[in-house]
C-alpha cells in the first residue's frame, strides 16, 4: 500500500461506529475517576490507622490494584481479540467495569476494596483493544483525528467522575433531608457515587451491543439489523468502503519481534516515563488536597476534592478543542510534546507552596479567596501540560509503528508498559506521600520530598525525549533513515 502523498484527499470519517466507541469509552475513566474525592475518607472509615500520616500508604495499594492487573492481563486481552474479534473483548471489559464498580461501592473493609478495583484490572483490557479497532476503521489521512478523540473523552470522564464522587459521597451527612432516613446509604455511604457510574457502563455496554460492529477481518459480520442509526444506501455504502484498494493483498501479520526496535522502543520508554509521572501526580494530587494543612496539604472536603478535579477536566476540554490542534500545527508534535515535559518539571516543584497560601489563611493573614485562584494556576497549568503531552505521545507512538499491521500491536505494548508503571505508580506516590509528611529533615526532604521525586521523573522524561524522532514530521532532515531504525533490534 501506497503511503499517501500531500495532494491525497482526506479520508472521512466513520462517524457512525467512532460515535459508538467514544461511547464505549468515555464511561471508564468516569468509573475510574469517581473514586478519587472519597477514596481518602473511605479509608479513614475502615479504621486501619489512628495515624492520618499513614492513610497515604493504604490509598496508594487500593489505586495500585486496578493498574497492577491490568498489567498481568492487558496483552492476554489483545491477544485473544485477535482471534475472537474486538467487540467481544470490549464488551466484556465494559461489564466488568460496571460490576467492579458496584462492588467497590459496597466496600467496609480494605480487603474487599482491594479485591473489587482488582475485578476492574482483571476483565478490563479495552483502552488498548479501542486503539486497535480506531485503526483497523481509519487510515493515514485520518487516523490522528480519529486517536484525538481520546483524551478528549478522557477529559469529558474527568469531570463527570470526580464530581459524582465529592458530590454523592456520604449523601446521608451531606444531603440528610433526602437521604437522611435510608439506612442503607448510612451502612455503604460510597455506594451512590458507585452505582451512578456503574449505570454510565451500562448505558456504554448496551450501545455497544446493539451497534458496536466487529472490525477484526475474520471475524467481520453482517449488517446489524438495527434501524436506531440507519443511514441512506448511498451513505452506508461510502462509510463501508474498504481502506485498502481491491487490487492490494491483503495484510499480513508480522511476528511481534518485529516491533522491538529503536524508534518503537525509546517512544515506549517515554511513554512510560510520562505515565508514571502523571499517575503519581494523581495519587498525590487528592491525597495532598485532603491532608490537613498543619501536615502540608489543603485540608479539603471531598466536595472541594470534587470540584477543582471538575475545574481541571473542564480546562482539559477547552484546551483540547480549542488550543492544542492550533498549537500542533503551528510548532509540531515533537515540539509540543518536548515543551509539555518541560512544562511538568515546574508544576511539580511550585506545586507544593501552595500550602503557604493555606497556612497563610488559617492564620488570618491574607483572605481565603486567594487560595482557590493561586491551586488554579497549578491545576490548569498540569492540564495543558497532560493534554499536550498524551495527545502528542499518541500521534508519536502511531507514527513510529513500521507498518499499519503492526499497529494495535504498538499500542497494546504501550498500553501493557503504561499499566505495569501505573500499577507502581499510586503505591509508591502513597508511600512517599506518607513518608514525607512524617519527615524530620529539612527541605527538600521534608513534606517537599514527594514532590521533589516527581521532579526528577519529570525531568528524566524530559531528556529522554532528546531520543525520539517523528517520522511524519514536515521536516524530514529530523528522521533521515528512521526506516533502517525499525529493522535494527537491540
Amino acid at each position: 500500500m501506497a503511503r499517501p502523498t500531500d495532494q491525497q484527499p482526506i479520508t472521512p470519517l466513520p462517524k457512525k461506529q467512532l460515535f459508538i466507541l467514544c461511547c464505549c469509552r468515555f464511561t471508564e475513566p468516569i468509573a475510574f475517576t469517581n473514586i478519587l474525592p472519597f477514596l481518602y475518607f473511605m479509608v479513614e472509615d475502615f479504621k486501619l490507622t489512628d495515624d492520618p500520616k499513614k492513610i497515604g500508604y493504604f490509598v496508594g495499594y487500593i489505586a495500585s490494584s486496578f493498574a497492577l492487573c491490568q498489567f498481568f492481563t492487558g496483552l492476554p486481552w489483545g491477544f485473544l481479540s485477535d482471534r475472537i474479534g474486538r467487540r467481544p473483548v470490549i464488551l466484556t471489559g465494559l461489564f466488568g467495569t460496571m460490576t467492579s464498580s458496584l462492588l467497590f461501592g459496597l466496600s467496609t473493609s480494605f480487603t474487599w476494596a482491594i479485591l473489587s478495583r482488582s475485578l476492574c484490572g482483571i476483565l478490563n483490557g479495552n483502552v488498548g483493544v479501542i486503539k486497535s479497532m480506531l485503526a483497523e476503521i481509519t487510515d493515514e489521512t485520518n487516523q490522528a483525528t480519529a486517536f484525538s478523540f481520546l483524551p478528549f473523552l478522557y477529559g469529558i470522564g474527568i469531570i463527570i467522575g470526580p464530581m459524582l464522587g465529592g458530590f454523592l459521597a456520604k449523601p446521608v451527612e451531606q444531603y440528610p433531608g433526602i437521604f437522611g432516613n435510608c439506612p442503607f446509604l448510612k451502612k455503604y455511604p460510597y455506594f451512590l457515587p458507585c452505582f451512578v457510574a456503574s449505570l454510565i457502563c451500562l448505558f456504554g455496554l448496551i450501545i455497544g451491543f446493539f451497534f458496536l460492529e466487529e472490525t477484526l477481518e475474520s471475524k467481520k459480520k453482517q449488517k446489524s439489523k438495527s434501524t436506531l442509526f440507519e443511514r441512506s444506501d448511498a451513505v452506508d455504502k461510502e462509510e463501508r468502503a474498504p481502506l485498502l484498494p481491491k487490487d492490494d493483498p491483503p495484510p499480513e501479520n508480522p511476528p511481534f519481534r518485529d516491533i522491538l526496535c529503536r524508534p518503537v522502543l525509546v517512544t515506549v520508554l517515554s511513554y512510560v516515563l510520562l505515565a508514571l509521572q502523571t499517575i503519581m501526580y494523581d495519587g498525590i494530587y487528592h491525597l495532598w488536597c485532603a491532608t490537613p494543612v498543619k501536615f502540608g496539604g489543603l485540608g479539603f472536603s471531598t466536595k472541594e476534592i470534587g470540584i477543582s478535579l471538575s475545574c481541571a477536566g473542564g480546562f482539559t476540554l477547552f484546551w483540547q478543542l480549542f488550543v492544542y490542534p492550533k498549537t500542533q500545527r503551528r510548532f509540531g508534535t515533537l515540539n509540543g510534546y518536548k515543551a509539555a515535559l518541560s512544562g511538568y518539571i515546574l508544576v511539580y516543584f511550585f506545586q507544593p507552596f501552595v500550602n503557604v497560601v493555606a497556612k497563610k489563611i488559617e492564620e488570618g493573614a491574607i483572605t481565603s479567596g486567594w487560595l482557590w485562584p493561586v491551586l488554579l494556576i497549578f491545576v490548569f497549568g498540569n492540564r495543558i501540560c497532560c493534554v499536550t503531552a498524551f495527545t502528542s505521545s499518541m500521534i508519536l507512538v502511531t507514527n513510529v509503528a513500521p507498518s499499519k499491521a503492526q499497529l494495535g500491536s504498538v499500542h497494546g505494548l504501550t498500553q501493557t508498559m503504561g499499566s505495569g508503571v501505573r500499577a507502581l505508580g499510586p503505591a509508591s506516590a502513597g508511600t512517599l506521600f506518607a513518608l514525607s509528611i512524617q519527615s524530620s529533615f529539612g527541605f527538600p526532604f521534608d513534606k517537599h520530598f514527594v514532590w521533589t521525586i516527581l521532579t526528577v521523573v519529570a525531568l528524566v522524561c524530559r531528556l529522554e525525549s532528546n531520543l525520539l524522532r517523528d517520522p511524519k514530521a514536515k521536516n524530514s532532515g529530523q528522521v533521515v533513515k528512521v526506516d533502517e531504525g525499525h529493522k535494527k533490534g537491540l
